[in-house]
């Protein structure tokens, strides 16, 4: 299996062309025209061009969630529990009326959740998975493959994680009717095979995701290589020849490379599809800034069975 780990977070704050908004949308009905007026005022209201803004936002919002969660608010005091574990080996054969343990009967509640895994999984996906706004996908613990199937959509939703998950071998998807809600499906146009695609989203992050083949571009990073003469490239890609990967389009840009450390671009040197304008990116910060605006990241020191 070629994959290539990410050890990269990801936080998406942004809007995009109205056109590839409405991608694989079949139907304009008024369901997704409501998602979309919904999603365009979040996403306005959203938008930071200062990642060291957005990361101190960030930990404020995440400080505040342990001190709700702990029990400091009238309606529940007890410790902080995960819900809604994915317990089955999930054949997702039903896209129209999902089963109740698969991950697609709990991605299109209306409802804030947090969703685990009991155990190691492989998920097949027919179609497309829409995730609703207000879920955690937590892939942490156990080894989940979201694998030889289709790809994850978010689109004009809001407040999503998806952490700790193996994304690789994704087919296009043939399209069609899908259920979206709990009380809503759409025709879907064929898919493009990506992992994960986002449209017309804010507030998304993907933390700890391994892909295939990625195309990977990274900005305002922080190196620092082993003593290690042999551990010294960041772009270790042992598993494939060059002849392969060096069709892959790697970029760096704005990165720190300390104690030896070296990034080895590949691709051709213009690869994007899209033309962007300052209006439409966030532009990140040099590598130099990553000691402030990473000063609380970290995993928390949790256990099952502990209160959070």
């Amino acid at each position: 299996m070629e994959v290539t780990k990410l050890r990269l977070v990801f936080l998406f704050s942004f809007s995009t062309l109205i056109s590839r908004l409405w991608a694989n949308v079949a139907e304009f009905d008024d369901f997704w025209k409501q998602h979309e007026m919904e999603a365009r005022k979040l996403v306005l209201k959203a938008y930071q061009p200062s990642p060291e803004n957005i990361t101190n936002q960030l930990n404020y919002n995440v400080n505040k969630t342990r001190r709700y969660l702990r029990g400091k608010h009238k309606k529940y005091s007890g410790p902080c529990l995960a819900t809604n574990p994915i317990d089955r080996y999930n054949y997702d054969n039903d896209v129209i009326n999902p089963k109740p343990g698969t991950l697609r009967h709990v991605v299109i509640k209306k409802k804030l959740l947090w969703i685990f895994f009991a155990h190691d999984m492989k998920i097949k996906l027919p179609q497309k998975l829409i995730v609703q706004s207000e879920k955690t996908i937590d892939g942490r613990r156990e080894n989940v493959h979201i694998a030889y199937g289709c790809s994850i959509t978010l689109q004009f939703v809001h407040n999503v994680i998806i952490h700790n998950i193996h994304v690789h071998h994704v087919v296009e998807s043939l399209g069609g009717l899908i259920r979206d809600s709990e009380d809503h499906s759409s025709f879907r146009t064929v898919g493009d095979g990506d992992g994960i695609s986002i449209f017309g989203s804010s507030n998304i992050w993907l933390d700890c995701i391994s892909f295939t083949h990625p195309t990977i571009s990274i900005k305002g990073n922080r190196f620092i290589a082993p003593n290690d003469p042999f551990a010294k490239d960041i772009t270790h890609r042992i598993y494939v020849p060059e002849s392969k990967w060096n069709n892959w389009v790697w970029r760096s840009e704005g990165d720190l490379f300390m104690n030896g450390a070296f990034f080895r671009t590949s691709g051709p040197s213009s690869s994007s599809q899209f033309t962007f304008n300052k209006k439409n990116m966030i532009e990140a910060k040099p590598g130099t800034f990553v000691g402030r605006l990473t000063h609380f990241a970290g995993a928390l020191n949790w256990k099952k069975s502990m209160d959070c």
